[in-house]
């Protein structure tokens, strides 16, 4: 697996090995819908309010559990803090190459062949654009086919003929006509239809047309056969590319679309084949046969067909999750990371129905940051057309022939090739050089050429003419490597995603209309019985070719590698077109992190504060803060076994025991002997709490000595993941406590700040302070509050994991005490409102429930209990969250560790028993202040 790719370019923490750096400004909300879970941005950075003129500029908060469901107005959210430099990277995630901020674009050859498959698939789906580069060459080489001549030509003096300008223009109308009707139709057809049966609709249309032509005897027969066959391809040819855009791995996203300018120069090299094969025969089968040949690629794609998966965005769009992370599969291949690419692929499209809701119409192509982004697409598009590619590739072999050229076919023949392979030239530069760097350079080249041709082309010499050919096979190499081909991966991934299929369809219609004008001037510049301006026609295009320099220099972005979020982001901030490129991206952060959040969800493992983490942790209370503390040798049992369990978050205290034998004195101790553990565990310490009056302590002095005296306990041996206040010192401003805590952050003495026992209002205003990486609450079905209260909302809302402590309900739901006189005599629970005797009974009728349920699983209550609690991150509008049930032998932590699967079915159960449940007792004795 390659490198994590955000720190080539703009240097983005990968959130998943949590290196490198970052810029964060946006905050991530989650939702679950279409199936996929997934969380959202709202914009904003720092605390200044981006602006929201266009449709751009927000995604929703609300929870959605599926697409039918309303959702709310969006919500902005407060910013966040950078993190630490690193320039180290953890390789071993798949994720790197989907969810990297940017694509280096450094792509080697064990890359390419690891998404073989999918690059595969995009040359199947560009068959039917095959057609639209055949049919482009088919009027020009035909032009110079004695047959054909003769069966539609008009005799301009003795022994030479010459079909008509107006017969030319009317041959050229077609297709145009063609193309444009089925760039407008496309976005309806494959919207309702989906992209696969939209492309077998274009096939059998373009089968119909091809065989129209065949049999064709005037004009106008070979005028409708040519308006039907254009109709049919047009529809690949404009949805091509924007399906690909939706199925396509960022990392060959530029690649996989530039392919479609390889099949359409295919297309064209094949067509100067099939003239030249049959050029040598007098019947009319010399100008049919290249005609009924192009039936090849309609016809190997019905063969195909039935094994091309449908697009998976469309699927998620229509409400079939499983339909699209199958298809997903298939593109793909069995070991292709699925839940990452489902993940993006989800947030994509209902970032799409979000701003649906709104409607969205043609002119809002022509809207706020859409306008320009269409206006980008339309402008690159039509520089193909002005630059002069409808002469070079469209005329060639004509303007060979009127040039006196001996064998004109076989000569445009070996031109057409020398295209092709500069078409696969560009396939290593469009992701390593970039977008701007190829179309602007090559711009700049070719409209140069232009002018030296023309040049060249003032003398009629022999060598002039040579030269004229020579440097006109040059400039279609360097046209297919530079503007030819990435021309259509800007015109993919420039669009927004709820207009890219609108934006594309107008882009094809302008560059369409555009191409029309020229198509139907040429023959006027060209024809011998007309301008005859020969190779001199070059300074037209020259002349058309300067402003659009201009306007490709001044406006065309750099979206390499760039992500939905990010593209969105940088248009809606008005960047100039120069600056996209150098642009650190403040939504990438967010979206990535999250986009990680869920495929660590999916996966059985989650992460806190950038590091890895089990789906289940650790609680250290039982084994320090106890009138006899386990044996250290046992307690070092436990921790090792925890480790080979998965649980590496320990969750400990500084006041779980008296200082001379706390958490810390025990952690310290054990990293002296397992060093190596170190670095796997993932810790958190609660602390201050004055451990003379049990009171929090939130002033600066107190917060800089309980986190000094944390440190120093672990004498260095293993630096604390997490600290937080086990509970908020309400007679101290949050933004002091935080001040010093962030201050100890930055000087890397801890690695993040947790909150503990808070409630939802705490949540929401400490994220305005500082970076809470986590939020320990109690969660069981004992304490269901935090799913209720705005707690679990609000880690929701700011994508932050919910820590669960006590989700066996402080023992019982083991099963293992069934009445008050089994807890030890010195047990701190006998003085416990939930322990007592008149309550006792009452909250063992859950217990029991609970192990009737259990056992239909063939699990024991506690891990049932504790899965349930797990699961509940699946559920609609939860945060990731992770139990962490104490624990002081190894027996238990292998109990507690075993991942179970909650279904439907059991929640259903569960909330059942709860609805006419009734806790009895409080969750501690009255002293214990509560939700801070």
């Amino acid at each position: 697996m390659a490198p994590c790719a955000a720190s080539e370019y703009g240097s983005l923490t990968h959130r998943a090995c949590g290196k490198g750096r970052r810029k964060l400004g946006h905050v991530p909300t989650m939702l679950k819908r279409l199936g996929v879970c997934f969380r959202r941005l709202s914009y904003e950075e720092g605390n200044r309010t981006r602006p929201h003129g266009d449709r751009t500029r927000c995604i929703s908060s609300d929870d959605v559990p599926w697409p039918d469901k309303k959702e709310g107005l969006a919500q902005r959210l407060p910013n966040m803090s950078p993190t630490k430099d690193n320039n180290d990277h953890d390789p071993q995630h798949a994720e790197h190459i989907e969810l990297s901020a940017e694509n280096s674009g450094k792509i080697t050859w064990s890359e390419l062949w690891e998404h073989k498959r999918v690059l595969a698939w995009c040359l199947f789906i560009f068959l039917l654009p095959t057609n639209f580069g055949y049919e482009n060459s088919t009027v020009g080489n035909l032009l110079a086919v004695e047959s054909f001549l003769h069966q539609f030509g008009v005799e301009i003096s003795p022994g030479v003929r010459e079909v008509r300008a107006t017969d030319q223009q009317i041959l050229n109308a077609a297709t145009t006509v063609g193309l444009f009707c089925s760039a407008f139709a496309t976005g309806f057809i494959s919207d309702i239809m989906g992209r696969k049966k939209t492309i077998i609709v274009g096939c059998l249309l373009c089968v119909a047309g091809i065989i129209t032509q065949f049999f064709s005897n005037t004009i106008m027969q070979l005028f409708g056969g040519k308006l039907l066959g254009a109709f049919g391809f047009g529809l690949g040819h404009s949805l091509g590319p924007v399906f690909v855009a939706e199925l396509a791995p960022v990392k060959v996203r530029g690649l996989c679309l530039a392919l479609v300018n390889t099949m359409i120069v295919l297309g064209q090299w094949l067509n100067s084949a099939a003239v030249l094969g049959s050029s040598g025969r007098s019947d009319s089968l010399g100008w049919r046969i290249p005609i009924i040949t192009q039936v090849i690629p309609p016809g190997l794609l019905l063969i195909g067909l039935p094994f091309l998966a449908e697009s998976p965005s469309w699927l998620l769009m229509k409400g079939r999750p499983e339909e699209a992370a199958e298809s997903c599969r298939r593109f793909n291949g069995p070991k292709f990371d699925v839940d990452a690419a489902m993940a993006i692929t989800a947030a994509a499209v209902a970032q799409e129905q979000e701003l649906s809701r709104t409607g969205s119409a043609w002119l809002d192509c022509f809207r706020g940051s859409d306008g320009r982004r269409t206006l980008i697409v339309c402008m690159v598009y039509i520089a193909q057309q002005l630059v002069g590619i409808n002469f070079v590739s469209g005329y060639l072999t004509y303007y060979f022939k009127l040039a006196g050229v001996n064998d004109a076919i076989a000569l445009a023949q070996a031109a057409f090739a020398i295209q092709l392979f500069g078409n696969i030239c560009s396939w290593p530069l469009v992701d390593r050089l970039g977008r701007r760097p190829m179309i602007v350079g090559g711009m700049f080249i070719m409209t140069g050429g232009l002018l030296l041709i023309g040049l060249i082309s003032l003398s009629s010499s022999a060598p002039a003419l040579k030269a004229t050919v020579a440097f006109m096979t040059v400039w279609g190499f360097l046209y297919q490597a530079t503007l030819g081909a990435v021309a259509y991966a800007v015109g993919g991934e420039t669009p927004s995603p709820l207009l890219r299929q609108k934006t594309y369809s107008i882009n094809i219609m302008s560059a369409t209309a555009v191409s029309c004008a020229v198509l139907q001037i040429m023959p006027y510049l060209l024809n011998k019985d007309e301008a005859d301006l020969g190779g001199k026609i070059c300074f037209v295009f020259f002349g058309l070719s300067l402003p659009m320099c201009g306007y490709l220099y001044f406006c065309l972005p750099e979206l390499k590698g760039r992500t939905v979020a990010e593209i969105q982001e940088m248009f809606q901030a008005g960047l100039a077109a120069r600056k996209f490129g150098d642009y650190v991206s403040q939504s990438q952060a967010g979206l990535e992190m999250v986009m990680v959040m869920e495929v660590n969800r999916v996966k059985g493992s989650t992460e806190i504060g950038n590091q890895q983490v089990g789906p289940i942790g650790l609680g250290l209370m039982g084994l320090t803060w106890r009138a006899n503390p386990v044996s250290e040798e046992l307690a070092f049992e436990t921790l090792r076994t925890a480790l080979e369990n998965g649980c590496n978050l320990w969750n400990g205290g500084e006041f779980y025991g008296p200082p001379e034998y706390n958490t810390l004195v025990l952690l310290e101790r054990y990293f002296e002997r397992y060093p190596e553990d170190a670095e796997k565990v993932v810790l958190n310490i609660k602390g201050g709490i004055n451990l003379k009056t049990l009171k929090p302590e939130g002033d600066t002095e107190g917060t800089r000595r309980t986190v000094e005296d944390s440190v120093a306990q672990l004498k260095g041996r293993k630096k604390i993941d997490q600290f937080e206040f086990a509970r908020r010192d309400q007679k101290v401003p949050m933004e002091e406590t935080f001040g010093v805590l962030n201050e100890f952050v930055n000087a890397g003495k801890i690695g993040g700040v947790a909150l503990s026992e808070v409630r939802a209002e705490t949540i929401h205003e400490a994220v305005k302070h500082t970076k809470v990486v986590a939020v320990e609450v109690e969660l069981s079905m004992f304490t269901t509050d935090p799913l209720k209260n705005g707690v679990a909302a609000a880690c929701a809302q700011y994508g932050i994991p919910l820590v669960a402590y006590s989700p066996i309900g402080r023992g019982l739901l083991t099963g293992q005490i069934r009445k008050f006189d089994d807890l030890p005599s010195d047990s701190s629970l006998r003085t416990y409102p939930r322990f007592q005797p008149e309550n006792f009974e009452i909250n063992m009728e859950l217990v029991r429930k609970v192990e009737e349920l259990a056992a239909k699983k063939g699990c024991t209550s506690a891990q049932f209990a504790i899965n349930w609690v797990r699961a509940l991150s699946n559920r609609p509008g939860m945060p990731t969250i992770i139990p962490i049930p104490g624990a002081t032998t190894s027996v238990r932590v292998e109990e507690n560790s075993k991942v179970i699967e909650i279904t439907e079915d059991d929640f259903a159960a569960v909330d059942a028993i709860l609805a006419k449940f009734t806790t009895a007792g409080g969750r501690y004795p009255a002293h214990i202040p509560l939700n801070t």
